[in-house]
């Protein structure tokens, strides 16, 4: 078979870069008996709609590689005298068969994009209402301190960014430098721990940590809310 002229019919929807445009050529067949077949036209790129041919037989301009097309198109058959495609037959010799053969090839790619994009949206984790907002509150923003005292009357400090904990250490020169190493903390110029784990100096400034400023962790182990420790003078501290 061989094309004999191709006669493109105005496309009766919006004549769109990335929509499909169909047409029909005339053919002149082995019998020698001129046959018409239908014409795709995408981005000022056209295709014959060659009887019995695959669609990688037929996709001589690469549109599913290159990203123009979303695959083959669903159930696509083409005979001498028809073009099936998503289920629905249209007629080679119908004179309405470029419109409605239009219609469906550009309804599939619009299912299969719509298809696409929903199952990347449902990929991607949903943050709801509440979590965006207790998100940009501003004492969730940066890092904060709270004091508290075990069982045994030890005292930690737990580093917490909104309700979770980032880290929690003792009151000694080593627990400091360790938020100091994990960004949780801008390193002072000086540096002090007391023997007892119950007072640190930062600066030269002093926070004393007494039993009755910080509340101790319940018999089941869970927080409750510390207060601020005391701060007083370095030249207070014997």
């Amino acid at each position: 078979m061989s094309v004999l002229e191709t006669q493109l019919q105005a496309s009766p929807q919006s004549a769109r870069r990335d929509a499909i445009t169909i047409g029909r050529a005339g053919m002149a067949s082995e019998s020698g008996k001129e046959a018409w077949i239908f014409t795709m036209t995408l981005g000022g790129e056209t295709i014959d709609l060659l009887p019995l041919r695959n669609w990688s037989q037929l996709d001589v301009h690469k549109w599913g590689p290159r990203g123009k097309l979303p695959g083959t198109p669903a159930g696509l058959e083409i005979t001498l005298d028809h073009v099936r495609v998503a289920g629905e037959t249209v007629l080679s010799n119908d004179p309405e068969g470029a419109a409605k053969l239009q219609r469906l090839l550009n309804e599939w790619v619009a299912l299969e994009k719509g298809t696409f994009e929903l199952a990347q949206k449902r990929a991607q984790p949903k943050r709801t209402v509440v979590d965006q907002e207790a998100l940009e509150r501003p004492e969730n923003l940066v890092p904060r301190f709270q004091v508290q005292l075990d069982q045994k009357g030890l005292v930690h400090i737990n580093c917490l960014l909104g309700k979770e904990t980032l880290a929690t250490i003792g009151v000694s020169v080593p627990g400091f430098n360790s938020l100091i190493n994990q960004g949780l903390m801008h390193k002072p110029h000086s540096l002090k721990a007391g023997a007892l784990h119950d007072w640190v100096e930062l600066d030269g400034e002093l926070f004393s940590f007494e039993k009755e400023t910080a509340t101790p962790i319940n018999s089941k182990g869970s927080s409750t809310t510390a207060t601020c420790p005391r701060r007083r003078s370095a030249r207070a501290r014997t």
